[in-house]
């Protein structure tokens, strides 16, 4: 068993790191020990590899203040005494120096691994940082990742990856546990329905923007045929009723999606136009759980500020489920707008009970904001602990790449080769490509080519 020696400074933050680390990510058997030595040490059988402890210790007297916060001022570009596949361009160094040492015995890193990796699944820079968009959203561009170019690789991951490097190269006959990445394919449900077509005057407003400004005849046309069968409840007419095809399509690649539904509207019409209780919601709830497919809930606009909120909505959203016959445990969440607040929703998600949540990527750009696409369990600003909730990173919505208010990148090479490299990263560390597709952005032929070409 390796006996990890953690320096005196953050035990409770370095433990964490180590939980996720060796049980979570490698798999490995190990003791953590205090230490009044600086640096941290793995060691086993008369060997061992020191490792530079420089976030904890520098930040010791200026925790959460802005000269706290990480640079990149170098790049590991040297690993040749390390047998590592998975990394191909040279590493950010955000804590301490470029540079790892061989001997027979022993190996010196100078990367601060565990420092770097409680940094970013912790969101440290998003507690200290004040910088947010206009939904009060951290924002990509705000991030260390996005300035320093990286938010496109896990780079916890990749630490990990030098980590694991460095104990084989001592302790050959260890092994880790076995990765196998999957695809995991989520839905917010916003618009189950076109919500413009409830009567007569968002049908007028929409028609004529479709006209007007689209100059798109057909759409206006299956809005007009839309309204007319909804008297009826009859949504087969709608262009957004595309859950049928969304769960087979998913289903035929062997995936299980997970739809996340609005279950209450305190900020008004941002939180949708539907009800749980509507009987065409209450047989789409029934068809997804007959399906075997997941329901999850999609907290709504302000509840990553209001924990009774949350937990209200949960108990709605399962009562809602009961009511339809359909799977009631309501085990995942994504907040609605993608709106987060590092010191306080994770605390909140726990307190209601979810097993998991998988609001974790930026708006406004794809990648990897917790340096990982791998599940771990959340830290609590509020508590300085550890939480039960655990973070299933979302790594790609579809409007952030499409769409012009984000990267713009439309339905282009472009687009779907960054889609798919994101995916084949994800994938290559053994981890989840989590991917958020709207059942509202399935309304052209693209959309759906690119969604299953994402998917399978």
């Amino acid at each position: 068993m390796i006996q990890i020696r953690l320096p005196e400074n953050r035990q409770i933050e370095a433990q964490w790191v180590c939980s996720i680390i060796f049980n979570d990510f490698l798999g490995l058997d190990y003791v953590a020990v205090p230490s009044l030595e600086s640096g941290y040490c793995l060691s086993m059988n008369g060997k061992k590899i020191d490792l530079a402890d420089v976030f904890f210790t520098g930040a010791a007297d200026s925790w959460l203040k802005p000269e706290s916060l990480a640079l990149v001022q170098w790049n590991l570009s040297d690993v040749s005494g390390l047998d590592i596949e998975k990394i191909t361009e040279p590493l950010p160094v955000l804590f301490g120096n470029p540079s790892i040492e061989f001997s027979e015995n022993r190996v010196r890193c100078h990367v601060d691994i565990f420092g770097t990796a409680f940094y970013m699944l912790s969101r440290y820079e998003e507690v200290v940082k004040s910088a947010r968009d206009d939904h009060d959203r951290f924002a990509a561009v705000s991030s260390l990742a996005y300035e320093a170019n990286f938010l496109y690789r896990p780079i916890v991951d990749e630490y990990v990856e030098i980590l694991w490097a460095c104990i084989k190269f001592l302790w050959p006959q260890l092994e880790r546990k076995p990765e196998k990445g999957h695809v995991f394919v989520t839905c917010d449900v916003d618009q189950p329905y076109d919500c413009g077509t409830r009567d007569l005057k968002n049908l007028a407003r929409l028609l004529g923007s479709d006209l007007l400004n689209r100059y798109d005849v057909s759409l206006a046309a299956r809005r007009v045929k839309n309204f007319v069968v909804r008297d009826c409840d009859n949504y087969f007419k709608d262009h957004f009723n595309t859950f049928d095809w969304y769960m087979e399509i998913c289903e035929k690649h062997s995936r299980r999606a997970a739809f996340y539904f609005i279950a209450d509207h305190p900020a008004g019409v941002i939180d949708g136009c539907y009800d749980l209780n509507e009987p065409y919601i209450q047989k789409l709830l029934h068809k997804i759980s007959r399906r075997g497919h997941e329901i999850g809930m999609h907290a709504s606009y302000n509840t990553y500020k209001n924990s009774s909120q949350i937990a209200k909505e949960r108990l709605r959203l399962a009562m809602a489920c009961k009511a339809a016959n359909a799977d009631d445990s309501v085990l995942g969440n994504r907040q609605h707008y993608l709106r987060w607040d590092t010191s306080q929703t994770p605390d909140y998600i726990d307190a209601a009970g979810f097993e998991y949540d998988s609001t974790g990527s930026f708006a406004d750009a794809p990648g990897f904001r917790y340096g990982t696409s791998k599940s771990f369990n959340m830290w609590s600003w509020q508590k300085n602990a550890p939480l039960k909730i655990r973070q299933r990173p979302l790594i790609l919505m579809d409007c952030s790449v499409i769409d012009d208010l984000y990267l713009g990148l439309g339905y282009t090479d472009e687009a779907l080769d960054l889609m798919i490299n994101l995916k084949e990263i994800a994938l290559k560390f053994g981890a989840n490509f989590s991917v958020l597709w709207h059942n509202s952005h399935l309304t052209t032929a693209k959309d759906r080519e690119f969604f299953e070409t994402l998917i399978k």
